[in-house]
C-alpha cells in the first residue's frame, strides 16, 4: 500500500475556472508529492503547502474529489501552472528530476498564459 495522487485540471475562462478533464499524470513519486504540497518528505521544498481547495473550484472537479476520497481522502491542494513553473524555472536539478510533469504543464499550456490553468489535486492513502 502506499499514496496515490489525483489531480484534476481547470482552466480560467474569463473570470470563472473551468474543468479542463484529469491532468494525464499516473504514478507514485513522493519527492514531487512533497514539492506540489509540503505533507510528504521530499529533497524538494514545497511549492505551497496545506492550501486546502480552492474557493471556486468547479463543480465537476469537487464533485470528482469527493467521489475518490471518501473516508481516505488527504491533503487536498491546487497550484497555477505558472507558480510550478517558476518554482521550477532557474532549477536545473528540478528540472530534470520532474522533466515528465513538467513536460505535461508544458504541452497542456502551448501558446496560453500560464496562470489561466490550475491543478487541483488530493492524495488517497
Amino acid at each position: 500500500m502506499g499514496t496515490d495522487i489525483y489531480i484534476f485540471q481547470e482552466k480560467r475562462e474569463g473570470d470563472m475556472w473551468v474543468y479542463d478533464g484529469e491532468f494525464p499524470f499516473k504514478g507514485r513519486d513522493y519527492d514531487l508529492f512533497g514539492w506540489l504540497d509540503g505533507n510528504f518528505s521530499s529533497k524538494f521544498t514545497a511549492i505551497a503547502k496545506d492550501r486546502g481547495l480552492p474557493y471556486d473550484i468547479t463543480p465537476e472537479t469537487k464533485k470528482h474529489i469527493e467521489d475518490i476520497e471518501g473516508d481516505e481522502g488527504c491533503g487536498e491542494s491546487w497550484l497555477t501552472f505558472k507558480e510550478i513553473m517558476d518554482n521550477v524555472e532557474s532549477d536545473a536539478e528540478k528540472q530534470r528530476y520532474f522533466e515528465e510533469f513538467i513536460g505535461t504543464i508544458e504541452y497542456i499550456s502551448e501558446n496560453d498564459d500560464l496562470a489561466n490553468h490550475r491543478i487541483v489535486f488530493c492524495f488517497i492513502i
